[in-house]
């Protein structure tokens, strides 16, 4: 038993390892899907925005350059934001539809700005970008909502392996407690008793007797007292190991025969 627990214990312990490190490495990646959220929803407002300065007449290239810097990194490129790039298919695949979009959204800008002749092909072509950049956003929240249902679960692991680790933990000292209590106490009523015939020794009989007379009610107690006339007549004659087995003898008959509330000394 002891080594079933002793092992059972370093198993948990090693476990706890893995699942400790997967809940860190998820709890930072958590902490950036709402960055990411936060940034193609950017990508999706700004857009709208970049499209009508072009319809009023006022571009802003340094919008453009803005948006392509995200772009980039939401791609898996670097940048200054500190972007994740999740793996995840169906976000992959709305992510990669977006930026094909992006890139023909800025050949639709430059030929509007060449001739203007083109607005209401910018304008559903930055409509179709919307319904794109919400799907993107969509499918970057259903990821994080995965994630985050992932982290719970570990978390929930995590909390169920340390709450049998503690219970085997609690259950080894337990039975190690009871078991010394057991034993001090075993110990305690043997160094009060008489060494040869078991019974109590007279200075605890006196007490212990004392304590049920204290507490006895209606109840009558009789104390009986008895002697052997010239027992050393027996060791004499049959050595003392046969007088000792004696008395050893009676003191087992009289502890049998002791019913409760009843003492017996020497």
């Amino acid at each position: 038993m002891k080594r079933f627990i002793r092992y059972g214990l370093i198993s948990l312990f090693v476990l706890l390892l893995p699942l400790g490190s997967m809940m860190v490495h998820t709890t930072v990646q958590a902490q950036s899907y709402s960055q990411l959220i936060n940034y193609v929803g950017i990508v999706r407002g700004a857009t709208q925005r970049l499209v009508k300065l072009e319809l009023v007449q006022q571009p802003n290239d340094g919008l453009i350059t803005y948006l392509d810097g995200i772009l980039t990194e939401l791609n898996g490129g670097e940048g200054p934001y500190g972007l994740i790039t999740p793996r995840d298919d169906d976000y992959q695949q709305e992510l990669a539809q977006l930026d094909e979009m992006w890139s023909a959204l800025k050949v639709e800008i430059k030929a509007y700005r060449a001739d203007g002749a083109n607005e209401a092909a910018l304008l559903a072509l930055s409509e179709a970008y919307f319904e794109q950049a919400n799907a993107t956003v969509f499918a970057a929240d259903a990821y994080a909502v995965r994630e985050t249902h992932r982290l719970l679960f570990i978390c929930f692991a995590m909390l169920g392996v340390m709450l049998l680790t503690w219970l085997l933990i609690f259950g080894a000292n337990y039975k190690k407690v009871l078991h010394l209590e057991s034993a001090n106490k075993a110990l305690d009523d043997q160094a009060k008793r008489d060494p040869l015939t078991g019974v109590y020794q007279f200075s605890v009989f006196k007490t212990a007797a004392q304590r049920l007379l204290d507490a006895a009610d209606q109840e009558k107690y009789a104390l009986v007292y008895v002697d052997f006339s010239d027992f050393n007549y027996v060791n004499e004659v049959f050595g003392s190991f046969y007088g000792d087995q004696i008395l050893r003898r009676y003191g087992e008959i009289l502890l049998a025969s002791l019913r409760p509330g009843e003492l017996c000394g020497r």
